[in-house]
């Protein structure tokens, strides 16, 4: 026999199994990753091609956990019916309650490193990614992966999302955080002289994580201390600056530096400030003043007109 569905009803855990038995099915729940902690152990009866075991030990709900069982098949509950929980599985906060040690992580596996720094022959090692000049990667973080995050924040809050997830699946918001991206892309390619179709492809790399729900990240999280992100060396205005440098046009960039300084997270003072600031003095004044931009420099007035332009 083969246990071919696990499916999950309001009050009961079905297994289906085929082809039709007798006898018992003997259950072991576990925390839900393979090898986890058992939370139970059961003997279900087995009528026809059924074995089924009560959805809740007390007040503990079964439906994410894994079913070890002495026949091949389905390990996991794959079909809901009369439940409010509609979440994707696994849920990280679901797992680590029942096993503090656990680890969740991104599919993303990439770790950057310097390679000028290493002494004698780079070892060849899962996931890294020697390069030099190592500046290139802690600004791609910045200028891309911080800048477009903050952009689609900003952007977000105007049109009343708490998740980042929810506003990377906003049509309009995400082509303006590739907009944004994109603009980025240019300015490092010519700065550091990446080949452009890595930076695109990293592009929707980010917007694709941005899509994953189980972060859990929220709008006002990713927002909040606009004093620091709006700082003249940070995502934001450092990414801008690039791209005058190098005469690109940072439009999208601008659409999400205008939304920061309406932008107000609860409970954060740093954007409480900054959109009174702007709110009282005037946007231009609030970019002289957060943005570190200097009335006198040519090249930081030619971003402070720009960025006002009608």
């Amino acid at each position: 026999m083969a246990i071919t569905r696990i499916l999950a009803t309001k009050d009961e855990i079905l297994f289906t199994l085929s082809p039709q038995g007798a006898g018992t099915l003997a259950i072991r729940e576990t925390v839900p990753v393979p090898g986890g902690r058992t939370l139970s152990e059961i003997r279900a009866a087995i009528s026809g091609n059924e074995a089924r075991i009560p959805r809740f030990d007390g007040l503990r709900d079964r439906l994410t956990s894994r079913f070890e069982t002495d026949q091949d098949g389905a390990v996991y509950a794959s079909e809901v019916l009369h439940s409010e929980n509609t979440a994707p599985y696994p849920q990280p906060e679901r797992i680590k309650a029942l096993d503090p040690l656990a680890v969740c992580v991104e599919p993303y596996c990439e770790l950057p490193v310097d390679s000028a720094a290493f002494v004698g022959e780079i070892p060849e090692l899962y996931a890294i990614k020697p390069f030099a000049p190592f500046d290139f990667y802690i600004r791609r973080k910045l200028f891309m992966h911080n800048m477009s995050h903050a952009v689609l924040a900003y952007l977000a809050k105007g049109k009343g999302y708490t998740y980042i997830w929810e506003a990377a699946g906003d049509y309009e918001l995400r082509y303006k955080a590739l907009g944004a991206l994109l603009e980025a892309s240019e300015a490092l390619s010519a700065e550091y002289g990446v080949e452009m179709g890595s930076l695109i492809d990293f592009s929707y790399e980010l917007l694709s994580r941005f899509d994953n729900k189980l972060l859990g990240d929220t709008v006002d999280r990713v927002g909040r201390d606009t004093v620091r992100k709006l700082a003249r060396a940070d995502r934001l205005t450092g990414t801008a600056l690039l791209c005058m440098k190098h005469g690109i046009e940072p439009k999208f960039i601008r659409e999400g530096m205008l939304a920061a300084l309406d932008f107000v997270a609860d409970g954060d003072a740093s954007s409480a400030e900054v959109a009174a600031f702007a709110s009282k003095d005037g946007k231009r004044s609030a970019f002289v003043k957060y943005c570190g931009l200097d009335e006198k420099d040519e090249g930081d007035r030619a971003l402070l007109d720009y960025l006002l332009e009608r």
